[in-house]
């Protein structure tokens, strides 16, 4: 029997049964605070149907990428640490550049310093182009490029927000749609595109038929404009995801399982 004395902090949740994934996000980040791990658990556990969402589906598995920016304990928050994707440490690490700031609350777009996250996620090579989602979690945020990547005005996966979103390509888009907390895009068919924001209520629904799908990665605080970060944003993002579109009852356990994530560490 290990003694509880014998076991490093980053290994000692494992003994008290953490979900695998969850425990390889932890090692892979260096999460050491109690809270967080346990925030991180559970959230986890929540994607996977197997926590206290409102539908308890799995969504986890529709997943492609999940930064769920976790500070390290409740005094340390690192760049490091918000680079890794929950869904899977070994794929889509974050590379930052132009030095964007980590805080408790999460990862701070320093608009117009022009920083941003390159991803390695390219649409062509990781979604279908009319069964795609991609949105984010965040706060305070200002004009400027969400996330997403866009060869050129015909076949943007990218989020504008304050002035105006652009949809899964052509020219979807709604003025002031954004609002802080949970904001979901994504195309269900070749002439279906459509936005949540908050208690998965649709904001937005377009007929816009799909034309190409992206062949370049995706960037966060900045959209990848033809391989350049074009407009980096403002404000504060606790999660960015993406992966394949989700029914209503998925999305609503989505929004629930990043506002018990986020409620647990205090933001």
């Amino acid at each position: 029997m290990i003694s509880a004395t014998t076991i490093s902090p980053l290994n000692r949740r494992i003994v008290d049964g953490f979900d695998t994934n969850a425990q390889a996000f932890i090692n892979a980040a260096g999460i050491t605070g109690a809270t967080q791990q346990e925030a991180l658990n559970q959230l986890v556990l929540d994607l996977k149907g197997k926590g206290t969402t409102t539908n308890n589906t799995d969504v986890w598995g529709d997943l492609d990428f999940l930064y769920p920016m976790c500070p390290i304990d409740s005094i340390t928050a690192t760049l490091t640490a918000f680079s890794f994707n929950l869904i899977n440490t070994n794929k889509f690490q974050v590379t930052w550049f132009n030095s964007p700031s980590a805080s408790q609350s999460g990862f701070v777009g320093n608009r117009p310093s022009g920083s941003y996250g390159a991803t390695s996620y390219i649409p062509s090579d990781n979604s279908l182009l009319n069964n795609h989602m991609y949105g984010y979690f965040g706060t305070g945020t200002s004009l400027g490029e969400v996330m997403g990547c866009s060869q050129g005005s015909n076949n943007p996966y990218n989020t504008t927000n304050g002035i105006q979103f652009w949809g899964i390509n052509s020219s979807f888009n709604s003025t002031g749609l954004f609002v802080d907390g949970f904001n979901l895009i994504q195309r269900t068919s070749f002439n279906n595109s459509e936005t949540y924001v908050n208690s998965s209520s649709i904001s937005v629904s377009s007929a816009i038929a799909s034309s190409s799908i992206p062949t370049i990665e995706y960037y966060l605080g900045a959209r990848n404009l033809a391989g350049f970060a074009s407009s980096s944003c403002g404000g504060i993002f606790s999660a960015f995801f993406a992966g394949s579109s989700l029914s209503v009852s998925k999305i609503q356990d989505l929004l629930d399982s990043l506002t018990t994530y986020n409620t647990s560490l205090g933001r």
